[in-house]
């Protein structure tokens, strides 16, 4: 029996789905998110102070976030609006 599905699962629960993959594939932004790209050199989980989200991120990856965090996360100076 192979382990392999208990560690990308435990990754996707860690970084997101997305990022578990790689660098996730930008996608359209919906209505109320933003795309941020994490600048950061080390992989970190990072929660929206307004809505509590917690977001996993991977140097590099870009992630759409609910518009209601991207101000706080660009203000850690570690993300940049896409």
């Amino acid at each position: 029996m192979s382990c392999c599905g208990k560690g990308r699962t435990a990754a996707t629960r860690m970084y997101g789905a997305s990022s578990a993959a790689g660098p996730s594939s930008p996608s359209r932004p919906g209505p109320g998110s933003t795309r941020l790209r994490y600048g950061g050199t080390r992989p970190a989980t990072v929660r929206g102070t307004a809505t509590g989200r917690t977001y996993g991120v991977r140097r590099g990856d870009e992630l759409l976030v609910d518009t209601r965090d991207a101000a706080a996360l660009l203000r850690t100076g570690l993300f940049t609006r896409l």
